[in-house]
């Protein structure tokens, strides 16, 4: 076991004299094994003969002929092991791990297993603030009532909706900006509300509004349930962060699911374009999608800036664009007063829940949690307005449109891990 004749050892067994194989055999393993690297060898030999180097060839020569050993795969793998389950102090502490460590692991029985503490930077973190994600579960049920709102105006128009729904939630955020605390707010504020409010409320609620007009009732929101996948690949193109396999799948099982919608759809009631309203679905995607990210980003560059009065500014701003809507939709003229009672409801309802109360839980979620966990919550959106389009129709969806929800919520929630899965 000296250091001569370990090179003695290796110097035969490449001669071919110890037989063949004898390079990855049994002898010179045994010769090898008590080398610790240390170089101290080639200091001390008059030829400068490098042992350590020659034993780390060996070794490489070795785990291409056998492959990694036991051992070598348990120590590649213990810092994964050790943060990502907690069992680690209690398996350490079982009394006869010592041997079983040995038998498995060919580990001392002697040697002590570490320690390992049970208070990590994981338990110690700050914990997620459940009002943030609460706010934001709450915004998606009460977005969910917005798909209600073309079923219950069949009649009317996409615009003439669209202006009722704003014009009420404009006029809640008025009355709340005059009631509340008077706030300076500069003209590039007012500017910012505005644009955000008319890409991710006017433009988005038009499109989606036609889309359930045009294609029916379940594929839009099903679409729209890809929201969490879409701000995910935002933050991932904004971030210049790289594309793993393991972001794959997850699209797979979206372009599946809204596959199987549309085929539970071909023996579904249609609306009156169906092509055209599934691109009117997408691009409100889109739109919402832009949104959302836009929306947070700004409360956070803007942290002085309350949630609460951000939101009543996106709903003032919507003022004048409302009233126009009103103005110029097609089928306003002619309505009686029970036409209009029935529309203001709906109207009212929705601006009040599905506008000025949901986004103001969602301005709390979006500057209490990181855009890609706020997006992957309005996945319960997607559940809240399926169930209520079931209650509408009072019945089931068909079967195909079942498998294709259930394969795009499993989507979501796997992009969600593996989102979550990339350092930050």
């Amino acid at each position: 076991h000296v250091t001569r004749g370990r090179a003695n050892t290796l110097r035969l067994a490449l001669s071919g004299q110890l037989g063949k194989g004898a390079f990855t055999g049994p002898a010179v393993r045994e010769a090898l094994e008590l080398c610790v690297g240390c170089k101290g060898c080639k200091r001390d030999c008059p030829t400068g003969v490098d042992m350590a180097k020659m034993k780390l060839e060996w070794k490489a020569q070795r785990r291409l002929r056998e492959g990694p050993s036991r051992r070598d795969r348990l120590f590649a793998a213990l810092p994964g092991l050790v943060h990502r389950t907690t069992l680690m102090p209690t398996l350490a502490a079982l009394p006869g791990m010592n041997a079983l460590a040995q038998r498995l692991f060919g580990l001392h029985p002697e040697r002590p297993l570490p320690a390992f503490r049970r208070d990590t930077f994981w338990a110690a973190a700050p914990a997620l603030p459940l009002p943030a994600v609460a706010a934001a579960l709450g915004a998606g049920a009460l977005w969910g009532l917005a798909f209600l709102a073309p079923l219950a105006l069949a009649d009317w128009s996409p615009l003439a909706i669209s202006g009722g729904r704003y014009l009420a939630y404009a006029l809640v955020a008025l009355v709340a900006l005059l009631a509340g605390p008077r706030r300076p707010t500069s003209a590039r504020e007012w500017l910012a509300a505005w644009l955000l409010s008319l890409l991710g409320n006017v433009v988005y609620y038009l499109l989606f509004a036609y889309a359930v007009r045009a294609a029916g009732s379940y594929l839009p929101t099903l679409v729209i349930g890809a929201l969490p996948v879409t701000l995910a690949i935002v933050g991932q193109w904004r971030e210049r962060r790289p594309w793993r396999a393991r972001h794959l799948p997850p699209l797979a099982l979206i372009v599946a699911g809204l596959a199987c919608v549309n085929l539970g759809e071909s023996g579904a009631v249609r609306g009156e374009d169906y092509p055209a309203g599934v691109l009117a679905a997408v691009a409100a995607l889109a739109c919402w999608t832009l949104f959302g990210a836009a929306n947070s980003d700004y409360l956070k560059r803007h942290p002085a800036l309350p949630a609460g009065h951000w939101n009543n500014l996106l709903g003032a701003g919507l003022l004048p664009v409302a009233l126009l809507m009103l103005a110029v939709a097609p089928d306003t003229a002619a309505r009686s007063p029970a036409d209009w009672q029935h529309f203001w409801w709906i109207a009212a309802g929705t601006g009040l829940t599905a506008g000025w109360a949901a986004s103001g839980l969602w301005n709390l979620a979006s500057r209490g949690l990181p855009v890609a966990l706020a997006g992957q919550l309005i996945v319960c959106e997607t559940l809240f307005a399926s169930a209520y389009a079931a209650l509408w129709h009072g019945a089931l969806p068909p079967a195909a449109t079942l498998a294709g929800a259930a394969l795009l919520v499993a989507g979501v929630l796997l992009a969600i891990r593996a989102f979550a899965a990339q350092p930050s």
